[in-house]
C-alpha cells in the first residue's frame, strides 16, 4: 500500500495529464487514489468525473457520482463535488436548465467556502458543455480565466480557450443549449 505521501506525488501528475488531455486512464488513476485516500478521494472522484465532462461521457459520469456518493464521506465541499458533477451530467443529457442552477450553484458554494481552484474548474466544465454566450457561462469562463492567470495554470488556460473560453470560436459545439423561453402575450386592443 502507498503511503498518503504517494497521493502527493501522484496528484499533480494526474492534474497535469487531465489539463493536457491525456486521458486515457486518468479515471483508473484517481480511483487508485481513492483506495489510498479515503478521505480525500471524493476530490480525486470529482477530478475524474470532470475528467469524464470535458470527454462528453454522460455514463461515466453517472458511474463517478454513484462512487462518490458511495464512499459516504460528508462536508461542506464535498456536497458540492456532488452538485457539480450532476450539473455536468445534466449538461450532458440536454437537461440545460438543471446544468445551469446546478452549476450556479456550485460556482457559489465554492466561493462562499473560498475554493477558487475548484469554482475555476467549473467555469472550465461549462465552457466545455454549455452554450459560452449564456451570461452565467460567460462569467464564469471569464472568472476562471482570471484565476488561472493568477496561479499561472497555463495548462488549464489552454483548455478553457479550446472549450470556447475566448468567445464562439469555429467549429465549438456546446452540448446543452438552453431550454426555450416562452413569453405569454395577452391580447391587446387595436385602437384603429
Amino acid at each position: 500500500m502507498i503511503a498518503l505521501g504517494g497521493v502527493g506525488k501522484r496528484l499533480p501528475r494526474v492534474y497535469a495529464d487531465a489539463a493536457a488531455g491525456r486521458w486515457d486512464d486518468i479515471e483508473g488513476r484517481c480511483l487508485e487514489l481513492v483506495s489510498f485516500d479515503r478521505l480525500g478521494g471524493t476530490a480525486h472522484l470529482l477530478l475524474a468525473g470532470r475528467v469524464a465532462v470535458w470527454r462528453r461521457d454522460p455514463s461515466a459520469v453517472g458511474r463517478l457520482i454513484d462512487q462518490h456518493e458511495g464512499l459516504r464521506v460528508h462536508g461542506q465541499a464535498i456536497s458540492v463535488e456532488r452538485v457539480a458533477l450532476r450539473a455536468g451530467l445534466a449538461a450532458l443529457e440536454g437537461r440545460a436548465t438543471d446544468a445551469h442552477a446546478g452549476y450556479r450553484d456550485a460556482l457559489d458554494s465554492w466561493r462562499d467556502l473560498g475554493l477558487e481552484w475548484d469554482e475555476a474548474l467549473t467555469g472550465l466544465e461549462m465552457a466545455t458543455v454549455l452554450d459560452h454566450r449564456q451570461p452565467d457561462v460567460a462569467a464564469a469562463i471569464a472568472r476562471s480565466r482570471e484565476i488561472f492567470q493568477r496561479l499561472r495554470a497555463r495548462p488549464f488556460l489552454e483548455r478553457l480557450s479550446t472549450a470556447g473560453g475566448a468567445g464562439a470560436g469555429a467549429g465549438h459545439t456546446a452540448v446543452a443549449r438552453p431550454d426555450p423561453i416562452v413569453v405569454a402575450t395577452s391580447p391587446t386592443s387595436n385602437p384603429d
